[in-house]
């Protein structure tokens, strides 16, 4: 999947995005990273202080502000391209307990505190600023395993992250006609109910074992089955049931086995947008137009899937 810097890059052409989307992938620390993890300044607003740097052209010309909380590979990172000032596009997103100032950041929701504050921050100071972008890759770890959540949001609400925790809407420009297609079939499957058959699981999970060699067996397995009903539906078990440190590993393989039974897989990530002002209308603009999404077209592209799901049964 096009990772949310990338798909930032992509659309700014802003190189200090780009250094440091490859700074975090190598684990690498640039001067600025470090400056904004560990230098002072910066504005608070609700508990949360954001930093600002620009990157200038030869001639002192601003070509993009990047809006920081907390440090290297931390919190939240934005960025504003001149050339495009009615949108921030936000490229990294994440959970760490010190993202606020007292460092006591819940996890639920603590995560909606900082993109309500965030969404605030650029009304406050950005004034041009109407809408907010993504590239939905969104995850979290789970001891040392991430899991995607837009397979265990598709599965348990039948809706991605960013639109069931922030109410993002998926863009009809941005992304391409398939995408849209398996993202609405993956949300019709979820309205017709999936059920969970413990049989064919434990096999797969038992397969996957031998296969990968999983540090989980066959009591692990069992014991991680046990709280599954026979034939409940996944997204009543993704509600009540919570995986234990011990239990990653199973979790993440169950959540891979059902999607991949049910849903299909996306070919890469799906572009979001959120509307911040009032009086700004999206669907008006023509950025990049792409042949118009027709229902002809998504019945065509649903009927494929279905077709494949059918065969892989």
């Amino acid at each position: 999947m096009v990772s949310s810097f990338m798909y930032a890059f992509i659309k700014t052409k802003n190189k200090l995005l780009l250094r440091h989307y490859h700074n975090i992938k190598f684990g690498k620390h640039s001067q600025l990273q470090l400056q904004l993890q560990f230098g002072g300044g910066g504005v608070m607003l609700d508990g949360f202080i954001f930093k600002e740097t620009h990157e200038e052209d030869e001639n002192g010309k601003i070509l993009a502000i990047q809006i920081f909380i907390g440090g290297y590979n931390d919190c939240l990172i934005a960025v504003i391209n001149t050339d495009e000032p009615e949108t921030v596009y936000l490229q990294y997103f994440a959970y760490n307990t010190h993202c606020n100032v007292n460092g006591d950041l819940l996890r639920d929701s603590g995560t909606t505190e900082m993109m309500n504050t965030f969404i605030k921050y650029i009304l406050e100071k950005h004034f041009s600023v109407s809408v907010i972008k993504l590239s939905d890759d969104a995850s979290f770890k789970c001891d040392d395993i991430t899991i995607n959540l837009y397979k265990l949001y598709m599965l348990k609400y039948g809706l991605s992250y960013y639109e069931k925790k922030f109410d993002f809407q998926i863009d009809t420009i941005e992304n391409k006609e398939k995408i849209l297609a398996i993202h609405n079939y993956n949300k019709d499957v979820f309205t017709k109910g999936i059920k969970l058959d413990k049989d064919l699981i434990r096999i797969e999970l038992g397969r996957i074992k031998m296969l990968k060699g999983y540090k989980y067996d066959s009591d692990n397995i069992n014991n991680f089955l046990d709280n599954m009903g026979y034939n409940e539906l996944v997204s009543e078990f993704l509600t009540r049931y919570h995986a234990k440190i011990n239990e990653c590993e199973i979790f993440n393989d169950m959540l891979d086995i059902v999607f991949n039974l049910y849903m299909t897989q996306l070919p890469t990530s799906i572009v979001f947008f959120k509307v911040i002002r009032n009086n700004y209308n999206y669907k008006s603009m023509t950025l990049e137009p792409k042949r118009k999404l027709t229902r002809k077209s998504v019945i065509k592209v649903s009927k494929k899937l279905t077709r494949k799901i059918s065969n892989s049964k």
